[in-house]
Protein backbone atom coordinates (compact mmCIF):
# COMPACT_ATOMS: atom_id res chain seq x y z
CA UNK A 1 0.00 0.00 0.00
CA UNK A 2 1.30 3.42 -0.88
CA UNK A 3 1.63 6.30 1.56
CA UNK A 4 0.03 9.25 -0.19
CA UNK A 5 -1.35 12.60 0.93
CA UNK A 6 -1.04 16.34 0.57
CA UNK A 7 2.47 15.71 1.86
CA UNK A 8 4.37 12.71 3.16
CA UNK A 9 7.31 13.25 5.52
CA UNK A 10 9.74 10.40 6.13
CA UNK A 11 11.72 9.90 9.34
CA UNK A 12 14.61 7.45 9.55
CA UNK A 13 15.36 5.17 12.50
CA UNK A 14 18.29 2.76 12.62
CA UNK A 15 16.40 -0.13 11.05
CA UNK A 16 13.02 1.23 10.04
CA UNK A 17 11.32 4.29 8.52
CA UNK A 18 8.20 6.10 9.68
CA UNK A 19 6.09 8.31 7.43
CA UNK A 20 3.56 10.99 8.34
CA UNK A 21 1.06 11.67 5.57
CA UNK A 22 -1.65 14.35 5.55
CA UNK A 23 -4.63 12.55 4.01
CA UNK A 24 -8.39 12.68 3.74
CA UNK A 25 -8.78 9.81 6.21
CA UNK A 26 -6.74 8.62 9.16
CA UNK A 27 -5.20 5.20 9.52
CA UNK A 28 -2.02 3.23 10.07
CA UNK A 29 -0.61 0.68 7.63
CA UNK A 30 2.64 -1.04 6.83
CA UNK A 31 4.61 0.07 3.80
CA UNK A 32 7.88 -1.14 2.41
CA UNK A 33 10.60 -0.56 5.01
CA UNK A 34 8.36 0.85 7.72
CA UNK A 35 5.00 2.22 8.78
CA UNK A 36 2.85 5.01 7.36
CA UNK A 37 0.65 7.13 9.61
CA UNK A 38 -2.07 8.76 7.55
CA UNK A 39 -3.75 11.49 9.56
CA UNK A 40 -6.44 13.86 8.46
CA UNK A 41 -4.96 17.19 7.46
CA UNK A 42 -7.30 19.15 9.74
CA UNK A 43 -6.33 16.96 12.71
CA UNK A 44 -2.63 17.57 12.09
CA UNK A 45 -3.33 21.29 12.04
CA UNK A 46 -5.44 21.04 15.22
CA UNK A 47 -2.65 19.15 16.95
CA UNK A 48 -0.09 21.72 15.82
CA UNK A 49 -2.18 24.74 16.83
CA UNK A 50 -3.90 23.41 19.95
CA UNK A 51 -2.38 20.07 20.93
CA UNK A 52 -5.70 18.23 20.61
CA UNK A 53 -3.91 14.92 19.96
CA UNK A 54 -1.47 15.42 22.84
CA UNK A 55 1.14 16.32 20.19
CA UNK A 56 1.69 12.70 19.23
CA UNK A 57 1.57 13.87 15.62
CA UNK A 58 2.79 17.45 15.95
CA UNK A 59 5.85 16.35 17.88
CA UNK A 60 7.25 14.86 14.68
CA UNK A 61 7.28 18.29 13.06
CA UNK A 62 10.20 19.42 15.23
CA UNK A 63 12.45 16.62 13.99
CA UNK A 64 14.23 17.16 10.71
CA UNK A 65 12.47 14.97 8.09
CA UNK A 66 14.63 12.69 5.96
CA UNK A 67 12.49 13.42 2.92
CA UNK A 68 9.28 15.28 2.09
CA UNK A 69 7.08 14.17 -0.78
CA UNK A 70 4.22 16.25 -2.11
CA UNK A 71 3.61 19.78 -0.83
CA UNK A 72 6.71 20.81 1.10
CA UNK A 73 5.14 24.25 1.57
CA UNK A 74 2.17 22.76 3.47
CA UNK A 75 4.44 20.69 5.69
CA UNK A 76 6.60 23.70 6.53
CA UNK A 77 3.52 25.83 7.16
CA UNK A 78 2.27 23.36 9.77
CA UNK A 79 5.73 23.08 11.29
CA UNK A 80 5.93 26.88 11.64
CA UNK A 81 2.42 26.98 13.08
CA UNK A 82 3.46 24.44 15.69
CA UNK A 83 6.74 26.24 16.41
CA UNK A 84 4.87 29.51 17.03
CA UNK A 85 2.63 27.89 19.63
CA UNK A 86 5.50 26.00 21.23
CA UNK A 87 7.63 29.15 21.51
CA UNK A 88 4.81 31.12 23.16
CA UNK A 89 3.98 28.35 25.64
CA UNK A 90 7.58 27.57 26.54
CA UNK A 91 8.35 31.28 26.90
CA UNK A 92 5.45 31.43 29.36
CA UNK A 93 6.98 28.58 31.36
CA UNK A 94 10.43 30.15 31.20
CA UNK A 95 9.12 33.48 32.48
CA UNK A 96 7.47 31.73 35.41
CA UNK A 97 10.74 30.01 36.25
CA UNK A 98 13.14 32.91 35.77
CA UNK A 99 10.91 35.96 36.28
CA UNK A 100 12.91 39.17 36.13
CA UNK A 101 16.05 37.11 35.53
CA UNK A 102 14.67 36.33 32.08
CA UNK A 103 13.35 39.81 31.39
CA UNK A 104 16.49 41.70 32.35
CA UNK A 105 19.45 39.37 32.72
CA UNK A 106 19.08 36.31 30.48
CA UNK A 107 20.00 35.48 26.90
CA UNK A 108 18.28 32.57 25.19
CA UNK A 109 19.58 30.55 22.23
CA UNK A 110 17.36 30.81 19.17
CA UNK A 111 16.39 27.11 19.33
CA UNK A 112 16.00 27.03 23.13
CA UNK A 113 12.20 27.27 23.32
CA UNK A 114 11.76 24.53 20.72
CA UNK A 115 14.25 22.27 22.48
CA UNK A 116 12.34 22.80 25.73
CA UNK A 117 9.25 21.27 24.11
CA UNK A 118 11.34 18.52 22.54
CA UNK A 119 12.64 17.69 26.01
CA UNK A 120 9.12 17.42 27.35
CA UNK A 121 7.92 15.24 24.49
CA UNK A 122 11.00 12.99 24.61
CA UNK A 123 10.06 12.07 28.17
CA UNK A 124 6.49 11.25 27.14
CA UNK A 125 7.06 9.49 23.81
CA UNK A 126 10.17 7.36 23.75
CA UNK A 127 10.11 6.88 19.96
CA UNK A 128 10.83 10.60 19.52
CA UNK A 129 14.17 10.40 21.34
CA UNK A 130 16.22 8.99 18.43
CA UNK A 131 14.74 11.54 16.02
CA UNK A 132 15.39 14.44 18.36
CA UNK A 133 18.89 13.26 19.20
CA UNK A 134 19.71 12.99 15.52
CA UNK A 135 18.37 16.49 14.85
CA UNK A 136 20.42 18.09 17.62
CA UNK A 137 23.57 16.18 16.69
CA UNK A 138 23.52 17.12 13.01
CA UNK A 139 24.13 20.44 11.37
CA UNK A 140 21.10 19.89 9.14
CA UNK A 141 18.84 19.13 12.12
CA UNK A 142 19.91 22.27 13.98
CA UNK A 143 19.46 24.28 10.79
CA UNK A 144 15.90 22.91 10.54
CA UNK A 145 15.15 24.03 14.11
CA UNK A 146 16.81 27.38 13.48
CA UNK A 147 14.62 27.88 10.45
CA UNK A 148 11.49 27.19 12.51
CA UNK A 149 12.70 29.49 15.27
CA UNK A 150 13.38 32.23 12.74
CA UNK A 151 9.68 32.30 11.93
CA UNK A 152 8.76 33.28 15.50
CA UNK A 153 11.70 35.43 16.62
CA UNK A 154 11.35 39.20 16.32
CA UNK A 155 13.45 40.71 13.55
CA UNK A 156 15.61 42.71 15.97
CA UNK A 157 16.49 39.53 17.89
CA UNK A 158 17.85 37.82 14.80
CA UNK A 159 20.34 40.63 14.30
CA UNK A 160 22.24 39.42 17.36
CA UNK A 161 22.91 35.92 16.04
CA UNK A 162 21.91 32.74 17.86
CA UNK A 163 21.41 34.41 21.27
CA UNK A 164 18.68 36.91 22.06
CA UNK A 165 16.52 38.27 24.87
CA UNK A 166 13.17 36.50 25.15
CA UNK A 167 11.42 39.56 26.59
CA UNK A 168 9.82 40.58 23.29
CA UNK A 169 8.40 37.17 22.45
CA UNK A 170 4.70 36.47 22.96
CA UNK A 171 3.60 34.19 25.78
CA UNK A 172 0.70 31.77 25.96
CA UNK A 173 -0.43 29.68 28.87
CA UNK A 174 -0.01 26.01 27.92
CA UNK A 175 -3.17 24.04 27.27
CA UNK A 176 -3.93 20.90 29.24
CA UNK A 177 -5.49 19.05 26.33
CA UNK A 178 -8.87 19.06 28.07
CA UNK A 179 -12.30 20.42 27.31
CA UNK A 180 -14.96 19.96 24.62
CA UNK A 181 -12.61 20.70 21.72
CA UNK A 182 -10.15 18.03 22.74
CA UNK A 183 -12.94 15.55 23.50
CA UNK A 184 -14.44 16.00 20.03
CA UNK A 185 -11.06 15.63 18.39
CA UNK A 186 -10.29 12.48 20.38
CA UNK A 187 -13.63 10.95 19.44
CA UNK A 188 -13.11 11.75 15.78
CA UNK A 189 -9.60 10.37 15.88
CA UNK A 190 -10.71 7.10 17.50
CA UNK A 191 -13.45 6.66 14.93
CA UNK A 192 -10.92 6.97 12.13
CA UNK A 193 -8.34 4.63 13.69
CA UNK A 194 -5.75 7.24 14.60
CA UNK A 195 -6.13 7.20 18.39
CA UNK A 196 -4.72 4.23 20.25
CA UNK A 197 -3.89 2.68 16.90
CA UNK A 198 -1.49 5.54 16.28
CA UNK A 199 0.44 4.47 19.36
CA UNK A 200 0.10 0.74 18.69
CA UNK A 201 1.13 1.24 15.08
CA UNK A 202 4.54 2.64 15.95
CA UNK A 203 7.09 0.05 14.76
CA UNK A 204 8.50 -2.11 17.51
CA UNK A 205 12.00 -1.31 16.28
CA UNK A 206 11.41 2.43 16.75
CA UNK A 207 10.05 1.96 20.28
CA UNK A 208 12.94 -0.29 21.30
CA UNK A 209 15.44 2.15 19.84
CA UNK A 210 13.79 4.93 21.81
CA UNK A 211 13.91 2.93 25.05
CA UNK A 212 17.59 2.21 24.56
CA UNK A 213 18.44 5.79 23.56
CA UNK A 214 19.76 8.13 26.21
CA UNK A 215 18.54 11.68 25.55
CA UNK A 216 21.25 14.20 24.82
CA UNK A 217 22.14 16.65 27.64
CA UNK A 218 20.19 19.39 25.84
CA UNK A 219 17.05 17.24 25.99
CA UNK A 220 17.63 16.39 29.62
CA UNK A 221 18.10 20.04 30.57
CA UNK A 222 17.25 22.70 27.94
CA UNK A 223 18.34 25.46 30.35
CA UNK A 224 21.80 24.76 28.98
CA UNK A 225 20.59 27.02 26.17
CA UNK A 226 19.93 29.93 28.56
CA UNK A 227 22.66 32.24 29.88
CA UNK A 228 22.63 34.89 32.58
CA UNK A 229 24.50 38.12 31.93
CA UNK A 230 26.92 37.57 34.81
CA UNK A 231 26.52 34.37 36.86
CA UNK A 232 26.24 30.82 35.58
CA UNK A 233 22.80 29.24 35.44
CA UNK A 234 22.84 25.86 37.19
CA UNK A 235 21.88 22.69 35.35
CA UNK A 236 19.99 19.79 36.84
CA UNK A 237 22.43 17.35 35.22
CA UNK A 238 24.74 17.85 38.22
CA UNK A 239 24.29 18.67 41.88
CA UNK A 240 24.63 22.31 42.88
CA UNK A 241 27.79 21.65 44.90
CA UNK A 242 29.44 19.87 41.96
CA UNK A 243 28.82 22.82 39.68
CA UNK A 244 30.01 25.29 42.29
CA UNK A 245 33.18 23.27 42.73
CA UNK A 246 33.85 23.48 38.99
CA UNK A 247 33.63 27.28 39.24
CA UNK A 248 35.43 27.88 42.54
CA UNK A 249 37.50 24.77 43.22
CA UNK A 250 35.95 24.44 46.67
CA UNK A 251 34.64 21.09 47.88
CA UNK A 252 34.51 21.54 51.64
CA UNK A 253 31.35 23.03 53.13
CA UNK A 254 31.70 24.95 56.35
CA UNK A 255 28.51 25.65 58.31
CA UNK A 256 29.52 29.22 59.08
CA UNK A 257 26.73 31.78 59.33
CA UNK A 258 26.72 35.52 59.76
CA UNK A 259 24.98 36.96 62.78
CA UNK A 260 21.20 36.79 62.94
CA UNK A 261 18.35 34.75 64.33
CA UNK A 262 17.59 32.83 61.14
CA UNK A 263 20.05 32.69 58.27
CA UNK A 264 20.06 30.75 55.02
CA UNK A 265 23.60 31.70 53.98
CA UNK A 266 26.51 29.31 54.45
CA UNK A 267 30.11 29.94 53.50
CA UNK A 268 32.25 27.48 51.59
CA UNK A 269 35.96 27.95 51.77
CA UNK A 270 39.23 26.24 51.00
CA UNK A 271 42.63 27.87 51.14
CA UNK A 272 43.79 29.16 47.79
CA UNK A 273 40.35 29.08 46.14
CA UNK A 274 37.46 31.49 45.73
CA UNK A 275 35.32 31.60 48.87
CA UNK A 276 31.58 31.70 48.30
CA UNK A 277 28.34 32.07 50.21
CA UNK A 278 25.58 29.60 49.34
CA UNK A 279 22.04 30.81 49.97
CA UNK A 280 19.04 28.50 50.25
CA UNK A 281 15.80 30.37 49.68
CA UNK A 282 13.53 27.47 50.59
CA UNK A 283 14.32 26.73 54.22
CA UNK A 284 13.63 28.16 57.68
CA UNK A 285 13.88 31.70 56.33
CA UNK A 286 10.44 31.21 54.80
CA UNK A 287 8.96 31.21 58.31
CA UNK A 288 10.89 34.38 59.10
CA UNK A 289 9.40 36.23 56.15
CA UNK A 290 5.91 34.96 56.88
CA UNK A 291 6.25 36.33 60.41
CA UNK A 292 7.67 39.59 59.07
CA UNK A 293 4.68 39.93 56.75
CA UNK A 294 2.36 39.76 59.77
CA UNK A 295 4.40 42.10 61.97
CA UNK A 296 4.80 44.82 59.34
CA UNK A 297 1.12 45.24 58.42
CA UNK A 298 0.08 47.72 57.00
CA UNK A 299 3.64 48.60 55.87
CA UNK A 300 5.06 47.35 52.55
CA UNK A 301 5.05 43.53 52.75
CA UNK A 302 8.18 41.42 52.30
CA UNK A 303 8.62 38.91 49.51
CA UNK A 304 7.84 35.43 50.77
CA UNK A 305 8.09 33.07 47.79
CA UNK A 306 11.58 31.53 47.46
CA UNK A 307 11.81 31.96 43.70
CA UNK A 308 10.84 35.64 43.84
CA UNK A 309 13.43 36.30 46.55
CA UNK A 310 16.13 34.59 44.50
CA UNK A 311 15.20 36.57 41.40
CA UNK A 312 15.10 39.87 43.27
CA UNK A 313 18.47 39.33 44.91
CA UNK A 314 20.20 38.67 41.61
CA UNK A 315 18.47 41.58 39.89
CA UNK A 316 19.23 44.19 42.55
CA UNK A 317 22.73 42.84 43.02
CA UNK A 318 23.47 43.56 39.36
CA UNK A 319 21.56 46.86 39.37
CA UNK A 320 23.49 48.17 42.39
CA UNK A 321 26.78 46.97 40.92
CA UNK A 322 26.07 48.94 37.74
CA UNK A 323 25.38 52.03 39.84
CA UNK A 324 28.72 51.72 41.65
CA UNK A 325 27.65 50.22 44.98
CA UNK A 326 29.72 47.52 46.63
CA UNK A 327 27.98 44.13 46.47
CA UNK A 328 29.17 40.51 46.26
CA UNK A 329 29.36 38.99 42.80
CA UNK A 330 26.92 36.21 41.86
CA UNK A 331 28.61 32.94 40.89
CA UNK A 332 25.92 30.32 40.31
CA UNK A 333 22.11 30.58 40.29
CA UNK A 334 19.73 27.62 40.47
CA UNK A 335 16.09 28.77 40.09
CA UNK A 336 14.75 25.19 40.24
CA UNK A 337 16.42 24.22 43.51
CA UNK A 338 16.07 27.80 44.84
CA UNK A 339 19.79 28.13 45.61
CA UNK A 340 22.35 30.75 44.64
CA UNK A 341 26.04 31.31 45.37
CA UNK A 342 27.76 34.68 45.75
CA UNK A 343 31.36 35.63 46.43
CA UNK A 344 32.20 35.79 50.11
CA UNK A 345 33.02 39.26 51.42
CA UNK A 346 35.59 39.29 54.21
CA UNK A 347 34.37 41.82 56.72
CA UNK A 348 32.34 42.44 59.84
CA UNK A 349 28.69 43.33 59.79
CA UNK A 350 27.60 46.52 61.52
CA UNK A 351 25.65 44.61 64.13
CA UNK A 352 28.80 42.93 65.45
CA UNK A 353 30.60 46.26 65.58
CA UNK A 354 28.31 47.21 68.47
CA UNK A 355 30.18 44.76 70.70
CA UNK A 356 33.08 47.24 70.80
CA UNK A 357 31.34 50.59 70.40
CA UNK A 358 27.59 51.21 70.94
CA UNK A 359 27.59 54.15 68.51
CA UNK A 360 30.32 53.72 65.87
CA UNK A 361 30.74 56.23 63.05
CA UNK A 362 29.96 53.46 60.56
CA UNK A 363 26.28 54.14 61.38
CA UNK A 364 26.69 57.69 60.12
CA UNK A 365 28.03 56.24 56.87
CA UNK A 366 25.09 53.82 56.84
CA UNK A 367 22.74 56.80 56.89
CA UNK A 368 24.59 58.35 53.96
CA UNK A 369 24.46 55.03 52.09
CA UNK A 370 20.67 54.84 52.52
CA UNK A 371 20.30 58.39 51.22
CA UNK A 372 22.27 57.54 48.08
CA UNK A 373 20.21 54.39 47.51
CA UNK A 374 16.95 56.30 47.84
CA UNK A 375 18.20 59.00 45.50
CA UNK A 376 18.83 56.24 42.96
CA UNK A 377 15.29 54.96 43.47
CA UNK A 378 16.14 51.80 45.43
CA UNK A 379 14.94 50.69 48.86
CA UNK A 380 16.48 47.75 50.72
CA UNK A 381 13.42 46.92 52.90
CA UNK A 382 15.63 44.55 54.94
CA UNK A 383 18.13 47.27 55.83
CA UNK A 384 19.11 45.82 59.19
CA UNK A 385 22.81 46.42 59.97
CA UNK A 386 23.67 42.71 59.86
CA UNK A 387 23.19 43.01 56.07
CA UNK A 388 25.86 45.72 55.85
CA UNK A 389 29.45 44.47 55.90
CA UNK A 390 32.41 46.71 56.65
CA UNK A 391 35.79 45.64 55.29
CA UNK A 392 39.16 46.52 56.82
CA UNK A 393 39.50 49.61 54.63
CA UNK A 394 36.08 50.89 55.75
CA UNK A 395 34.16 49.98 52.59
CA UNK A 396 30.48 49.15 53.19
CA UNK A 397 29.11 46.16 51.24
CA UNK A 398 25.40 45.47 50.79
CA UNK A 399 24.43 41.78 51.08
CA UNK A 400 21.16 39.81 51.28
CA UNK A 401 19.27 41.90 48.74
CA UNK A 402 16.31 39.52 48.35
CA UNK A 403 13.88 42.14 49.69
CA UNK A 404 15.21 45.12 47.72
CA UNK A 405 12.73 47.02 45.56
CA UNK A 406 12.00 50.33 43.89
CA UNK A 407 11.68 53.17 46.40
CA UNK A 408 8.30 54.25 45.09
CA UNK A 409 6.98 56.02 48.17
CA UNK A 410 7.88 57.87 51.33
CA UNK A 411 6.88 54.73 53.23
CA UNK A 412 9.54 52.65 51.44
CA UNK A 413 12.26 55.13 52.36
CA UNK A 414 11.04 55.56 55.93
CA UNK A 415 10.93 51.80 56.47
CA UNK A 416 14.60 51.52 55.46
CA UNK A 417 15.54 54.15 58.06
CA UNK A 418 13.33 52.52 60.70
CA UNK A 419 14.79 49.03 60.22
CA UNK A 420 18.37 50.33 60.25
CA UNK A 421 17.61 52.21 63.47
CA UNK A 422 15.27 50.03 65.56
CA UNK A 423 16.65 46.61 64.58
CA UNK A 424 19.80 47.14 66.66
CA UNK A 425 18.01 48.02 69.92
CA UNK A 426 17.64 44.41 71.23
CA UNK A 427 21.34 43.77 70.51
CA UNK A 428 22.67 46.94 72.17
CA UNK A 429 20.25 49.03 74.22
CA UNK A 430 23.11 51.30 75.27
CA UNK A 431 23.71 53.99 72.69
CA UNK A 432 20.53 53.33 70.68
CA UNK A 433 19.47 57.02 70.55
CA UNK A 434 23.02 58.00 69.58
CA UNK A 435 23.00 55.47 66.73
CA UNK A 436 19.66 56.85 65.58
CA UNK A 437 21.15 60.35 65.51
CA UNK A 438 24.14 59.13 63.46
CA UNK A 439 21.91 57.41 60.89
CA UNK A 440 19.53 60.36 60.63
CA UNK A 441 22.30 62.97 60.33
CA UNK A 442 24.17 60.93 57.78
CA UNK A 443 20.98 60.57 55.79
CA UNK A 444 20.20 64.29 55.84
CA UNK A 445 23.82 65.36 55.23
CA UNK A 446 23.92 63.18 52.09
CA UNK A 447 20.84 64.97 50.73
CA UNK A 448 18.17 62.53 51.92
CA UNK A 449 14.67 63.84 52.48
CA UNK A 450 14.16 64.84 56.16
CA UNK A 451 10.49 63.94 55.71
CA UNK A 452 11.54 60.28 55.35
CA UNK A 453 13.34 60.49 58.70
CA UNK A 454 10.34 62.16 60.30
CA UNK A 455 8.05 59.49 58.85
CA UNK A 456 10.29 56.76 60.32
CA UNK A 457 9.72 58.24 63.78
CA UNK A 458 6.00 57.46 63.66
CA UNK A 459 4.69 54.74 65.92
CA UNK A 460 3.60 52.42 63.11
CA UNK A 461 7.25 51.95 62.18
CA UNK A 462 8.21 51.25 65.78
CA UNK A 463 5.42 48.70 66.37
CA UNK A 464 7.10 45.67 64.69
CA UNK A 465 10.02 45.97 67.15
CA UNK A 466 8.01 46.29 70.39
CA UNK A 467 8.14 42.61 71.35
CA UNK A 468 11.95 42.42 71.42
CA UNK A 469 12.99 45.85 72.69
CA UNK A 470 12.62 47.86 75.91
CA UNK A 471 9.87 50.41 75.43
CA UNK A 472 11.77 53.28 77.02
CA UNK A 473 14.78 52.75 74.75
CA UNK A 474 12.58 52.52 71.65
CA UNK A 475 10.79 55.71 72.64
CA UNK A 476 14.07 57.58 73.18
CA UNK A 477 15.33 56.31 69.81
CA UNK A 478 12.12 57.33 68.05
CA UNK A 479 12.27 60.83 69.56
CA UNK A 480 15.86 61.20 68.38
CA UNK A 481 14.83 60.54 64.78
CA UNK A 482 12.01 63.05 65.11
CA UNK A 483 14.30 65.71 66.58
CA UNK A 484 16.96 65.39 63.88
CA UNK A 485 14.29 65.48 61.15
CA UNK A 486 12.57 68.51 62.67
CA UNK A 487 15.85 70.42 62.98
CA UNK A 488 16.70 69.60 59.35
CA UNK A 489 13.30 70.71 58.12
CA UNK A 490 13.57 73.92 60.14
CA UNK A 491 16.92 74.80 58.56
CA UNK A 492 16.11 73.48 55.09
CA UNK A 493 15.42 76.90 53.48
CA UNK A 494 18.96 78.01 54.45
CA UNK A 495 20.56 74.83 53.07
Amino acid sequence: MECNGVFTAWYRYSSVSVALAASERSGVHVVEGGVCFQVRRDLIEADASSGVLAEVVAGLLLAEPMEIEGSREEYERLARLYASRVAAEENHRLRRLLGRLLHLHAFVADIALLVMRMSRLARLYVWLRPLYNRSLESREGVAWLRGLAGAVLPAEARLWGPWYRATGLPTRKPRRWAGPGSARAAAGLASEMAGLELLRGMPREAVLEGLSTKPLPLLRDPLLLVRLDYARLATRLLGFEEQLYALTGVTRLIAKKRGGIIRSARMIHAEGFTAAVVKHYRDATLAKWLLAALLTLPLPPPRVRPRERLQAEYHYNRLLAEKGYHVPNPILVDPRRHIAAYTYIEGRDLLKSLQENPAPMSYYRLGRLLARLHRDGIALWDSNPSNILETEDGTLYLVDLEQAREADSLTDRAWDIAVATYYTVPYATTGAPERAALIARGYVDEGGDPQAVLEASKYKYVAPFLTASPLNVLEATRKTLARVATDALRTEPQR
